[in-house]
């Protein structure tokens, strides 16, 4: 059959069906591109924010007062107390949840007392970052 002896409206259709499937792969390329546009921006963002805890981590004084309300000293000093000054940041796995807006970055790490999966949560709406929580778990090398 050629395409003239098709029947009224046939033709129409068959456009009508190729513009609808090239604007939805149009949409999922389109939305993968700026997903993957993103996630590359949160792990940059991550990175930076990770680098400014850690210069803080190694630079609070071991000898330091932390009153109760100064969280963030304390916690710093209880971990360190155990991993010592930190030394390398290793491979990080970064994602975004976008209600309430937070990242989350699963790290291993390198300090003087050995190797730690370090995990941050960082508020992150608009010009309001600021670290929520933070970890680090020893890791233990199997010996078989």
């Amino acid at each position: 059959m050629k395409p003239h002896e098709f029947p009224a409206g046939t033709q129409t259709g068959w456009i009508l069906v190729t513009c609808a499937l090239t604007f939805i792969l149009f949409v999922i390329l389109g939305g993968k591109y700026w997903l993957d546009r993103q996630h590359k921006h949160d792990v940059v963002l991550a990175h930076q924010m990770i680098s400014e805890f850690h210069q803080d981590f190694n630079s609070i004084q071991e000898d330091a007062v932390a009153t109760d309300s100064d969280r963030y000293v304390s916690m710093i000093e209880e971990v360190r107390s155990r991993t010592g000054k930190f030394k390398e940041l290793g491979p990080c796995t970064v994602k975004r949840v976008e209600e309430p807006p937070y990242l989350t970055a699963e790290c291993h790490s390198t300090f003087e007392s050995g190797e730690e999966v370090e995990t941050f949560i960082f508020h992150d709406y608009g010009q309001d970052r600021h670290l929520l929580h933070y970890s680090a778990v020893p890791i233990v090398r199997s010996t078989r």
